[in-house]
């Protein structure tokens, strides 16, 4: 295949995901889609990664870059590293996932019982994270809100927050 249709067929299959997605092309560039596209595991990623950072507590854990799952070459995997070591994968979710969102608070919800589970670091576990920024005393709660994958105060779900979007109110 010549690469002007390999780029053609690129450019059709970005565009498609990017409608899927209720983006808006970029205009006035040649490949108008190729530099407004976020794929899904680097959303998932930044946004699991910005609210792990608003916790000192949590800078043990960090997220690296999306990997093949050696079990399914079609699906990727975000590992989980605490201390440097691997502690858990991520599933990331597919280009064309219709339920990134979903995706996102699943796998929030899988972070968050790492870290609350973890029995190994000089804290043994975290009693709560992430921690409610307005009660401060119990961790907030993954789900889907509206659409949106969110972190919820589980004794007032009129409270929360966007996963990606705990801000530094949540440091203690």
């Amino acid at each position: 295949m010549d690469h002007s249709k390999q780029d053609r067929d690129d450019d059709q299959g970005v565009a498609e995901w990017v409608k899927r997605q209720g983006l808006s092309p970029r205009r006035g560039t040649a490949r108008p889609y190729a530099l407004t596209m976020r794929y899904p595991e680097t959303e998932l990623r930044e946004r699991l990664e910005h609210d792990l950072r608003q916790s000192p507590e949590t800078d043990r854990w960090t997220l690296g870059d999306s990997l093949l799952d050696p079990e399914d070459e079609l699906r990727r995997m975000i590992p989980v590293f605490e201390n440097g070591g691997l502690a858990m994968y991520l599933p990331c979710p597919d280009a064309d996932e219709p339920h990134l969102e979903t995706c996102i608070s699943i796998s929030a919800d899988s972070l968050q019982q790492l870290i609350m589970d973890d029995r190994t670091g000089p804290l043994v576990a975290l009693d709560a994270w992430p921690r409610c920024p307005i009660h401060h005393g119990h961790p907030l709660t993954a789900e889907i809100v509206d659409g949106a994958a969110s972190w919820i105060c589980p004794h007032n779900q009129s409270l929360r927050w966007r996963i990606g979007d705990l801000g530094q109110a949540v440091r203690r």
